[in-house]
């Protein structure tokens, strides 16, 4: 089966579920194998960025899951918690060592999950990221320090209204701002596979 650009695509209305097969333009995330880098340039990588953040660089590779949340979430303002590691892992952003400690990860696997959390804006609120938010992340977070809520009435929208403005609009501000609707809407289903 081709993609949906080639002459013989699928049947119009059927859903096929080739994620990987999509290209980079249309949203695809980055895979394994393109991120991979050898251990020695992610290690270097990521205590660089240690340093320029001000952060102190893991003292041992491979971290543990604390210790990798401590570098992501801590050291370099990324949304990722002890929850995130278990979804890291079962989603294959980057494979740990299972050790009789616990999962391990090494500098290769901590910069896989820096690459699909850059990807997927996985961003601290009001972090040192803040200058990669859009207007509407901006918004959202000015409004939940409020106390408000920047998508009043979603309950009146249904989901296929949501997609078929986010299909049709062709302003890539607007649809950050639908994609957060989305993902208000749906809640902790968001991140569900």
């Amino acid at each position: 089966m081709r993609l949906a650009n080639s002459e013989s695509a699928a049947p119009r209305g059927t859903i096929v579920r080739m994620r990987a097969a999509l290209p980079r333009e249309l949203g695809a995330a980055p895979s394994a194998a393109l991120m991979s880098t050898n251990e020695h340039e992610a290690r270097h990588s990521i205590e660089q960025m240690c340093a320029f953040e001000g952060h102190p660089k893991p003292e041992r590779w491979p971290v543990s899951d604390v210790g990798l949340v401590f570098l992501l979430a801590d050291g370099l303002g990324y949304a990722f918690d002890l929850a995130d590691c278990d979804y890291a892992a079962k989603h294959k952003w980057a494979r740990p060592q299972a050790t009789s400690e616990g999962r391990r990860w090494d500098a290769s696997a901590v910069a896989a999950i820096r690459n699909h959390l850059e990807f997927f804006r996985r961003w601290q609120p009001m972090s040192r990221h803040a200058a990669k938010f859009s207007h509407w992340e901006r918004q959202q977070q000015l409004a939940e320090l409020a106390g408000e809520n920047l998508f009043s009435g979603l309950d009146e929208v249904t989901y296929e209204e949501l997609l078929v403005n986010l299909v049709g609009q062709y302003d890539p501000q607007m649809r950050l701002g639908i994609m957060l609707a989305i993902k208000k809407k749906l809640g902790a289903a968001f991140y569900q596979a």
